[in-house]
């Protein structure tokens, strides 16, 4: 495959976020399934550069959700970006929201599909109270909820994890979150849709053993009394084809009417 005049650096994923500020770098592209996709936004996340998925399905029969270009039209997609820029007609920008998180006020995590906190290699429940939080105000306890699993997803995550719990379907656009649980106890637990301007606190109760992950890696061990604080984060880019629509990629790949 031949390729326009334009410098590509190939980085390991597990250390671009060491190297990524070596280079003078415009564009990532993630080439892969979804879970390259999704490590490659945490990348374009952290560093505010745009990016690109390139489709190449792990396995003949799966149906990445995320990549939307097709290997063979690469050359052509750093042609247009290349010769027009980054902005314009030929290019579709969807700006899409990550989380941000941290442990007792420690560092700073970021998630792009949800941060949870649920067992870690145990077996049972573990009882976590989620509060919402609105800036300059005190925080409400919404529910002490027993389950797997409590998490919360950003609009992307909406169609990953949380989507199992029986989440709702967020556009990819969409600054709200959702908190949902993954087997939880008790029949009055549903998933909820909040505004992005909250932030939500999620304090583990009881457990014998519990961890806190983001995008289900970086899992950190957790106590009784540890309080995890999620919000929306800023928006990263992703450049996708003008035809792209969420909603015909959400029907074919979640067989919508089938």
């Amino acid at each position: 495959m031949s390729l326009p005049e334009v410098t590509l650096v190939r980085l390991e994923l597990s250390e671009a976020n060491a190297e990524i500020g070596l280079w003078p770098v415009d564009l990532l592209i993630a080439v892969g399934g979804d879970g390259t996709f999704l490590t490659t936004a945490r990348i374009a996340a952290a560093h505010g550069l745009k990016m690109i998925g390139v489709l190449v399905p792990v396995r003949p029969e799966s149906k990445p959700f995320l990549p939307d270009i097709e290997l063979g039209q690469l050359a052509d997609w750093l042609t247009a970006l290349r010769t027009k820029g980054l902005t314009g007609r030929h290019v579709r920008q969807e700006h899409r929201h990550y989380l941000k998180a941290s442990i007792n006020d420690g560092p700073t995590y970021l998630a792009v599909n949800e941060v949870s906190m649920g067992r870690g290699g145990m077996h049972g429940t573990v009882t976590v109270d989620a509060r919402i939080c609105e800036a300059f105000k005190a925080c409400r306890r919404v529910v002490r909820v027993r389950a797997d699993l409590t998490m919360i997803a950003s609009a992307t995550g909406s169609t990953g994890y949380a989507l199992s719990t029986g989440g709702p379907i967020l556009h990819p656009e969409e600054a709200s979150v959702v908190l949902t649980h993954a087997a939880p106890i008790g029949f009055g637990h549903r998933p909820l849709v909040l505004p992005g301007k909250y932030s939500v606190e999620l304090e583990l109760i009881s457990a014998e053993e519990a961890s806190v992950s983001f995008d289900c890696q970086n899992e950190i061990s957790v106590v009784p009394g540890d309080v995890v604080r999620i919000a929306r984060g800023f928006t990263y880019t992703v450049l996708r084809s003008p035809s792209w629509c969420f909603f015909e990629r959400a029907r074919d790949v979640l067989n919508w009417g089938r």
